[in-house]
């Protein structure tokens, strides 16, 4: 994994932010009305039931656990993102149940379209 660094300071600034506004962000999540998806790594130093608990307080919301992932499951286990952003925009929107795809191309070429995401959703706002 490429090396990660992190500036002190500003990560001092956010935590210190993110404690102060957390109620607030927390009493938001049942008004979240986009398609919602969190994907966690099972060995992140983070709980994944912090993840799993979260997306069950926004209506529609999934969660996935990445057996053997870590914290950075995008680097670790990129197959499984691919599958998590296929799976959030063929996500109906909660409002009115539509789901419009538009053909991105990007399905692998040996996987047939039903088997895989083909596109790009729009949503009512």
């Amino acid at each position: 994994m490429p090396r990660v660094e992190f500036c002190q300071p500003a990560g001092q600034g956010l935590w210190a932010d993110l404690e102060v506004r957390l109620p607030e962000l927390e009493s938001s999540l049942a008004s979240i009305t986009v398609p919602f998806g969190v994907l966690v790594g099972e060995m992140s130093p983070m709980p994944p039931s912090a993840g799993t608990q979260t997306a069950g307080r926004i209506p529609g919301a999934w969660s996935h656990v990445e057996p053997g992932a870590g914290h950075f499951v995008w680097y670790e286990a990129p197959g499984c993102l691919l599958a998590a952003m296929d799976r959030l925009v063929a996500q109906e929107c909660v409002h009115c149940g539509r789901v419009k795809r538009i053909d991105t191309g990007a399905r692998p070429k040996d996987q047939a379209p039903e088997d895989f995401g083909n596109g790009i959703s729009e949503y009512c706002l």
